[in-house]
């Protein structure tokens, strides 16, 4: 494995994260609605927010990894940072 292949992994891994802690809002936001005992701070919709922002972080970090790896990583001869 290579530099390329470990990001590639990292930046997955990453996403994997962020699909489980929107979920966790999600599920979070389950609880609130049915028990009636939000925190003063959230309420049920902010649960909502932040529970799509996570799953659509982590979703795209999952299946856009390979852009930012692409981006990341150009192939040899498409650097265009050259001096002609």
């Amino acid at each position: 494995m290579n530099a390329k292949d470990i990001f590639g992994i990292i930046l997955r891994v990453i996403g994997v994260g962020y699909v489980g802690y929107g979920l966790h809002y999600v599920l979070s936001l389950g609880y609130v609605a049915m028990h009636h005992n939000a925190s003063a701070e959230w309420s049920s919709f902010d649960y909502l927010l932040a529970g799509v922002y996570y799953l659509f972080i982590g979703l795209c970090l999952l299946r856009g990894s390979r852009y930012v790896v692409r981006f990341a990583y150009p192939r040899e001869g498409d650097d265009d940072s050259r001096a002609p």
